[in-house]
């Protein structure tokens, strides 16, 4: 995973040089930079998301890692899951909260993932704030 200009040159966490998407980690850091964003609150929610009910969890799911702890990254197996975007999964509350930084394929990627596990889909809207982003997501319940 290579860097982008921002990471070189924005003064920021390394909690969000662990997301996959260069894309996102290039809007996060540009949002940061205009004071658009908190970088303490980002960093926090990357790493210590909280559910609808303020639990504290990972607001992120990594597929194919060898173990349930996807971040421990002292093996190649895991190292490896861990770098490809593929296999990430966003939890909800993080989507609802952070849709003006992710694009299509993230949410493509999640639908999978929950289609997997007999979740309903994301429902996108079209976001004006960054092409081939979304601007709003809907969530359609199981029954």
């Amino acid at each position: 995973m290579h860097p982008v200009d921002e990471q070189l040159t924005v003064v920021h966490s390394v909690a969000l040089d662990i997301l996959p998407w260069p894309a996102v980690r290039s809007r996060v850091l540009r949002a940061i930079k205009a004071k658009l964003l908190g970088h303490d609150n980002i960093k926090i929610d990357i790493m210590f998301g909280t559910d609808a009910e303020r639990i504290v969890i990972s607001p992120f799911r990594i597929h194919n890692a060898p173990t349930d702890d996807a971040f421990r990254l002292d093996d190649d197996a895991s190292f490896e899951a861990t770098m490809v975007p593929g296999n990430w999964e966003c939890s909800k509350t993080w989507l609802e909260k952070y849709w003006f930084i992710v694009d299509e394929s993230i949410v493509q990627r999640t639908d999978y993932w929950w289609e997997k596990q007999g979740l309903a889909p994301v429902i996108t809207f079209g976001n004006p704030v960054w092409p081939g982003s979304h601007a709003l997501f809907s969530f359609r319940s199981n029954s």
